[in-house]
């Protein structure tokens, strides 16, 4: 099985641009377009963390993508009527082979 076949997920992933200020000082927050991609999620059983003293959720989900995908910190990606924020992009061992992305579940 290669493993461009276990992307079998439609993944919208969406961009928005830093707030800019309108002329009454209001926060305009803009969006880039979507970028469609194939991917892989699954759901994370314990990925707990202490923060701050208590135990906290960081990350709900995980999700592949192929390699070269651009999706980065605080993008958001919709699967499936679900949306998820990005936390942490990574590429397991510098291999190159694909991106191990952590989500957290938007409620």
């Amino acid at each position: 099985m290669s493993l461009k076949s276990m992307f079998n997920t439609q993944v919208k992933i969406r961009r928005y641009n830093s707030p800019t200020l309108d002329s009454s000082g209001g926060n305009i927050i803009t969006k880039t377009g979507d970028i469609v991609v194939k991917g892989n999620l699954r759901l994370l059983s314990a990925d707990e963390r202490t923060v701050t003293g208590r135990d906290g959720v960081v990350s709900t989900h995980r999700l592949y993508l192929p390699m070269g995908t651009d999706i980065a910190f605080k993008d958001v990606a919709r699967i499936n009527e679900e949306e998820y924020s990005v936390n942490f992009v990574d590429n397991p061992h510098g291999k190159n082979k694909f991106l191990q992305v952590e989500l957290t579940i938007r409620r």
